[in-house]
């Protein structure tokens, strides 16, 4: 490593960096016991979803599955659009109840609407977490969902 490059930590996973003057030059995986943390913890949210479906379906409860993201992963999201939660995800949308995922509505966002930097964009919606118009995003992003489970539909919104 020369004087030009210093090692740091990334986000929440704790992955290592090197980082030179050109940039990020090389990034680590999770460690082992990182990686079996966050598995377990997924798998135990999974335990804790088929828990909810079945006491919803005997009180005669409809469910609806938000995933809110911290600005840091809502980065890595626009950075390398990869995620280390899909498998929890696809789970998820496999249960056939609605699922929003405010990381994928965020992506989208950026793409469609934006011609700033990730840094500008998050700082619209965040300041340690979701402002008034980061609040705003997320009820846009969960209306038709959860308008789609109301029976009879509201007839302020058609």
């Amino acid at each position: 490593m020369d004087q030009n490059t210093r090692k740091g930590k990334v986000a929440e996973t704790d992955a290592e960096v090197e980082v030179g003057t050109g940039g990020v030059i090389r990034r680590t995986a999770m460690t082992d016991l990182q990686r079996e943390h966050a598995e377990l913890a997924l798998k135990s949210s999974e335990h804790l979803v088929n828990r909810l479906i079945c006491e919803s379906g005997s009180i005669n409860r409809k469910l609806l599955f938000v995933l809110s993201y911290p600005d840091r992963y809502v980065r890595e999201r626009i950075d390398h659009h990869e995620r280390w939660d899909e498998e929890f995800v696809n789970f998820l949308k496999a249960t056939g109840l609605p699922v929003v995922d405010l990381s994928d509505e965020h992506l989208n966002d950026y793409r469609e609407s934006y011609r700033c930097s990730p840094e500008q964009y998050l700082a619209r919606f965040y300041s340690g977490h979701y402002n008034p118009m980061g609040n705003h995003f997320q009820a846009i992003a969960i209306r038709e969902s959860l308008l789609s489970l109301l029976r009879p539909r509201a007839p302020t919104y058609g």
